[in-house]
């Protein structure tokens, strides 16, 4: 059997081949196995931070619905209140409870309450659109000006537009007239809660006061002395239609003609006839 006799080339190519094979089975085992394994761990703390993220959002809204949920009876009982002052229909019946228990609280005999007609309730009307540029200008006439009685005569009068303003859907007012009689301080009094005690919103927008002499009862009028005031107070109590609510099943008219525009369907007009108290 023949030696092969390996010489130091033989053995050097040899080396050189075995290094490029285990060269080569490092780098597919890199390629394979070692790189997928490292990008998907890169792959995973990335999806780990932004997990960490989205929780500490998550939380900070769980805080902040935590925090609306504490205020949610302090909401409800201001919203009861809202509703007692501006409520969806007119109940007169309860405002005129109210304003007797309010004249017996002041020594004040309320002598007749008159409600109106519901009317839409609109904002102020924008301030008319004027010309700025020809009011800016000088009025006089100039010095060496001749004034031409035909021109003036002819001339264009300026006209001013008003914004369209459209009323405020379901707000509504109902005027309200009352009388009432008593001493001026008691009278005073019951003027001032009228505006800053009752359950129901009301706005106080005229005043009639008349002094009254001696007297005696008559006419279901209590009696009177000098220095008593009938004072005649002119009103609106507001109602605020809520159209989410679930309409409720129609009812006979009741008297009165019903209001039908202005965002004011469902409330009927009391104004048919003085209602007398006391």
């Amino acid at each position: 059997m023949a030696t092969v006799r390996r010489t130091p080339a033989t053995t050097s190519n040899w080396l050189a081949a075995t290094a490029m094979i285990a060269a080569a089975m490092m780098a597919g085992g890199w390629f394979l196995a070692i790189g997928p394994r490292l990008a998907e761990a890169a792959d995973t703390r990335t999806d780990a931070a932004s997990v960490e993220e989205r929780n500490l959002v998550l939380d900070a809204q769980l805080t902040a619905l935590e925090q609306q949920d504490a205020e949610l009876p302090a909401l409800e009982s201001e919203l009861v209140t809202l509703q007692a002052q501006l409520p969806p229909d007119a109940r007169l019946p309860a405002l005129l409870d109210e304003l007797s228990a309010l004249a017996d609280t002041h020594a004040v005999t309320l002598l007749a309450v008159t409600p109106g007609t519901p009317t839409a309730v609109a904002p102020s009307e924008a301030a008319p659109a004027a010309a700025v540029a020809d009011g800016a200008a000088s009025t006089e006439p100039a010095a060496d000006a001749t004034t031409d009685p035909v021109a003036e005569q002819t001339a264009p009068a300026t006209t001013s537009t008003t914004a369209a303003v459209s009323p405020i859907p379901g707000f509504v007012a109902v005027p309200v007239q009352l009388t009432a009689l008593g001493a001026t301080d008691d009278v005073l009094a019951f003027l001032e809660a009228l505006q800053t005690t009752t359950t129901r919103l009301l706005l106080v927008t005229a005043l009639t006061g008349t002094g009254q002499p001696d007297a005696e009862p008559a006419g279901g009028r209590p009696a009177t002395r000098t220095g008593d005031v009938e004072m005649r107070v002119d009103g609106l109590a507001y109602v605020l239609v809520d159209h989410l609510a679930v309409a409720p099943t129609p009812q006979p008219e009741a008297s009165g003609a019903p209001v039908t525009e202005g965002g004011t369907a469902g409330l009927t007009s009391a104004s048919s006839g003085t209602v007398g108290v006391g």
